[in-house]
């Protein structure tokens, strides 16, 4: 079993999450407690994503808990959560309202704050009837990519739901596609009970 040393502690890797050409991230244990750890490529990349995650912390009550930071390495220790992700869920099911209060309650600190996250559903995930927002990622205000106009079709069993879930190998249900007319009177619905 691979393992890798932050602070000097010794972390067993479970399983590699996501690699490229930025940073690599496991899934870690120690004494039966699991983690997700982030190795950075150059210790400029980890100094940029704790920058980001400091940000967001005081923009978004919910985001992953920093357990260690090893700047020698370049390495974040971060809280992990055994639930699904939201995509995970969708895949399964429609989603639940509370939830879309949730992530536009996110929404609406990111307009204030004029940032946009990342919306794709696979980097949040409910926990503890919370909405975590997974991935450090965090842009300039963008109309065209915010999640009225951008996000939203990723939440919904809408055509650009139903490309990505391809691209990704996820199992497709045509039958939950949801025409043009359908589509957009979720979306003015949402908006409203949640704006």
């Amino acid at each position: 079993m691979e393992i890798i040393i932050c602070n000097k502690k010794e972390y067993s890797v479970i399983e590699t999450i996501s690699s490229n050409t930025q940073c690599t991230t496991y899934l870690v244990e120690r004494e039966n407690v699991k983690y997700k750890l982030v190795k950075f490529a150059l210790v400029s990349l980890y100094q940029s994503s704790l920058k980001r995650r400091k940000l967001l912390k005081r923009y978004l009550t919910y985001v992953p808990k920093i357990i260690k930071k090893d700047k020698k390495n370049a390495i974040l220790l971060l809280e992990h959560f055994d639930e699904e992700t939201v995509l995970d869920t969708l895949v399964k099911e429609e989603l639940k309202d509370d939830l879309f209060k949730m992530v536009f309650d996110f929404y609406r600190v990111c307009r204030v704050g004029k940032i946009e996250l990342n919306y794709l559903p696979e980097y949040y995930v409910l926990h503890n009837k919370h909405l975590y927002y997974l991935a450090d990622d965090m842009y300039d205000a963008n109309k065209e990519h915010n999640f009225e106009n951008f996000g939203i079709f990723y939440w919904l069993y809408s055509p650009q739901l139903i490309e990505y879930l391809k691209d990704k190998g996820l199992p497709v249900n045509m039958k939950r596609l949801l025409n043009k007319g359908e589509l957009n009177k979720k979306i003015v619905l949402l908006s409203l009970l949640n704006w």
